[in-house]
């Protein structure tokens, strides 16, 4: 007798990055990184039977500019959750190619209202990037407008033959060639 497979084990699992309320977190869990997890457990596709391909898988949870996670889920996770409290949005993961270097002005953010002051204007957010190699003189380096970097920052410029300190500045604010 042949016995077929239950049909959640063989739905395909996306990427998603999962924005939520950090309000509606309840009381009980330490951080919100928990509050992620927990709720990925319960939504899962079948926990009695479950396989790294069906299960819904944290990848990173967010803090800083919004609160939310990315996670592997498939279909029907992604419809559970979002019946879940705190569920605001969630949107498929996907390579994109850079359209600007002024991302704010791109993307439409205002100076008084929007995520753009909810988040402190990206105040002490360092975005790193890996890079085969960059033109240090093209116009989109240009450092005019930028704000110096975080205090925190570790990172350095080091020099080399085709690389000197003096092509970083407060928008490239580590390298090395």
């Amino acid at each position: 007798m042949h016995s077929q497979s239950p049909s959640h084990l063989e739905q395909s699992a996306d990427t998603y990055i999962v924005h939520m309320d950090s309000s509606a977190m309840p009381k009980p869990f330490s951080g919100h990184h928990a509050w992620y997890s927990s709720m990925l457990y319960s939504i899962s596709d079948g926990r009695a039977a479950v396989t790294t391909s069906t299960t819904a898988k944290l990848i990173y949870s967010y803090g800083n500019s919004i609160n939310g996670f990315t996670a592997t889920l498939t279909p029907s996770e992604l419809e559970a959750l979002k019946r879940s409290p705190g569920y605001l949005s969630s949107t498929p993961d996907q390579f994109l190619k850079p359209h600007t270097t002024r991302s704010q002005k791109f993307l439409g953010l205002r100076l008084g209202s929007g995520a753009w002051p909810a988040a402190n204007y990206g105040d002490g957010v360092v975005i790193g990037v890996v890079d085969s190699g960059i033109w240090p003189e093209r116009a989109s380096f240009k450092d005019e407008g930028m704000s110096k970097p975080p205090s925190t920052w570790k990172g350095k410029c080091v020099a080399d033959a085709n690389f000197t300190s003096s092509n970083c500045n407060n928008k490239i604010i580590g390298a090395r060639y």
